[in-house]
């Protein structure tokens, strides 16, 4: 629905999903309600007078009473900051539960789609081949070519600006408004890279 959640700690059990946030975005998760599977969602509005911790002992019970309590799985990449998770962190970190990285399961969990999803991903992957190859590429080779600098910022805005007219690279987009960059393109050369998708 278009919103960032920050300050929000999800608690996955085998019987509930709590959601510990502010008021206001338990407005926005009231309607999800509980699934048909069965996950019942229990929605907890933050506490500021006590810095949740009665909220964070609460959580940390369902989670030592859930299977056992002997296995806690978390997403071990995902390094959030604040003095909320702090302290989110500080709470269970103390509950002596074995740790487990969950990150594989909840990237197969949510890359399922539905057909609409799927088109827009296809969509958007045809046009970011597209910008790669017909702009970025020839760019590239051209100022090799000529010999000519160039810089990496000055081609990542170039190729930020092929998503204005998305028509002049490809016929079959419609207009720019079916196209959103999420991340502005990252030009680099020389170096070791970890790149991932």
């Amino acid at each position: 629905f278009g919103y960032e959640f920050p300050e929000t700690v999800l608690v996955f059990t085998n019987k509930t999903l709590t959601i510990l946030c502010s008021r206001s975005k338990t407005k926005y998760l009231s309607p999800l309600g509980s699934s048909e599977g069965g996950l019942k969602l229990n929605l907890v509005a933050r506490n500021k007078e006590d810095k949740d911790a009665a909220n964070f002992e609460s959580l940390v019970k369902k989670m030592k009473a859930s299977n056992q309590g002997t296995l806690l799985g978390w997403l071990p990449k995902e390094k959030q900051s604040g003095k909320f998770i702090a302290r989110w962190n500080q709470a269970w970190a103390n509950c002596d539960m074995k740790t487990a990285n969950v990150s594989l399961g909840f990237g197969r969990v949510l890359s399922v789609k539905d057909k609409a999803a799927q088109k827009c991903v296809e969509s958007a992957s045809r046009f970011a081949a597209i910008v790669l190859k017909k702009h970025l590429q020839t760019s590239i080779e051209g100022a090799a070519d000529e010999e000519t600098k160039i810089s990496h910022q000055k081609l990542s805005e170039e190729t930020i600006k092929q998503f204005e007219n998305p028509r002049k690279l490809d016929p079959r987009m419609q207009s720019a408004e079916d196209l959103e960059t999420c991340y502005d393109p990252l030009v680099m050369s020389g170096g070791r890279y970890n790149l991932r998708a």
